[in-house]
């Protein structure tokens, strides 16, 4: 889902994995023309229309699960004497029809 302008050039990226709604002024502040994230509200996304931000909510679980791959890349090349196991069980509550 897509709110704000959608007309506007992106120079800088905001990134929330997760719930990240809460954050919509900060990424705004930090100089972010695209905010994204999941779990938006109705609300909420007309707060990023209003103040010139366009945002993307990816979902919850969706932008959850890239960075469950990020992070297992990193601590992997950071902690060689240890085992990291990554669960590949799906917790996405939501179904595509």
């Amino acid at each position: 889902m897509l709110a704000g302008p959608v007309t506007k050039k992106v120079k800088r990226i905001a990134l929330c994995s997760g719930a990240g709604s809460n954050y919509i002024k900060a990424a705004k502040n930090a100089g972010a023309d695209l905010y994204l994230t999941g779990d938006v509200k109705y609300h909420q996304a007309q707060q990023a229309e209003n103040i010139g931000l366009s945002l993307i909510d990816a979902g919850h679980y969706n932008t959850e699960k890239i960075v469950k791959e990020l992070l297992l890349d990193y601590f992997t090349g950071k902690l060689d004497s240890t085992d990291i196991i990554k669960s590949d069980i799906c917790t996405n509550p939501w179904q595509e029809i």
